[in-house]
């Protein structure tokens, strides 16, 4: 896996959990330094094209414990955006999108929700 984008305007980030890995992690949590968390999901299988969805610590047990579909959370984000995030050897950009201009053919399939056991605590 290319590592966490760092110093750039999602801060310097660190793992939390993982919740689906290939060859590298697909699907995961991670938050910064001040204490924002994201659900990170790859867009392709080449691990290029990345959303970071923040989230609030709720919103995100509320989507580990599949209360919440990844898709929804994503197009429903609780500030409105997330963030694309493209990283090409040493070059990362980082962009905004708004959650009305993202397509959701870019996105986990309606439905697709995690199922982490609720007696199973990630360090937020």
């Amino acid at each position: 896996m290319q590592s966490l984008p760092q110093s750039t305007i999602l801060g310097n980030l660190t793992l939390i959990e993982t919740f689906e890995q290939y060859d590298i992690p697909g699907l995961f949590s991670c938050k910064n330094r001040s204490g924002q968390h994201y659900l990170a999901l790859s867009e392709d299988a080449y691990a290029s094209t990345w959303f970071y969805l923040p989230v609030s610590p709720q919103k995100l047990d509320k989507i580990r414990f599949g209360k919440t579909d990844i898709c929804e959370a994503c197009l429903t984000a609780e500030d409105g955006f997330l963030f694309e995030v493209v990283m090409s050897g040493d070059d990362t950009i980082v962009k905004s999108v708004s959650c009305g201009e993202i397509q959701e053919d870019r996105l986990p399939h309606r439905g697709k929700r995690l199922s982490v056991p609720e007696n199973m605590n990630a360090q937020h």
